[in-house]
């Protein structure tokens, strides 16, 4: 879905799950983050990775690579460095 542009529908599905007691992994996280990080929504992006952080799925490499080469993209290397 994230990868045909079907990010809101992407999103709602996820919540879905989340209200099933779904256990998200990193993969599932790391898929929302870069289709909104690609569609220049890097805020929701940072929204999904501090969600992921709170539910103590662990970031790896790939997660912080889609955030900071979304963030420079936009111009945000504040944000970037912050990670």
């Amino acid at each position: 879905m994230c990868r045909e542009g079907m990010l809101d529908e992407a999103l709602e599905i996820f919540g879905i799950l989340l209200e099933h007691h779904y256990v998200p992994d990193v993969d599932n996280y790391n898929t929302l983050i870069l289709g909104f990080s690609k569609s220049h929504q890097v805020d929701l992006s940072i929204e999904i990775f501090q969600m992921m952080v709170n539910k103590r799925c662990m970031p790896n490499e790939i997660t912080y690579t889609i955030l900071v080469e979304g963030l420079a993209f936009e111009e945000e290397m504040d944000l970037a460095a912050n990670l």
